[in-house]
């Protein structure tokens, strides 16, 4: 979470004076969030999933997560059923 605090900060000019604790528990409460609709996540090989988490941040730090979750809805809902279907093509069932 560390280095995706740091990408966080650095993408989105957010300044030195909003501490570190604070953006790492924005990135916190996002992946709590996201893992709300998929379970388990890994950022490094999920780039959507990853993109999803850093503008949920953002929209933290900004104290616009109401907004996060009326903006990114459709954009959620077709992550959430990417990942099902993936999930569902390889057990091979129907």
């Amino acid at each position: 979470m560390k280095k995706l605090t740091d990408e966080v900060r650095r993408d989105f000019n957010i300044p030195f004076f909003y501490t570190d604790e604070s953006l790492k528990n924005d990135v916190l409460e996002g992946n709590a969030y996201l893992k709300e609709f998929v379970g388990d996540i890994d950022y490094t090989k999920d780039l959507v999933a990853k993109m999803l988490l850093k503008n949920y941040a953002f929209y933290s730090y900004n104290k616009r997560v109401d907004d996060f979750r009326e903006n990114y809805s459709d954009a959620i809902f077709d992550w959430q059923f990417n990942k099902f279907k993936a999930v569902h093509d390889e057990t091979g069932e129907e």
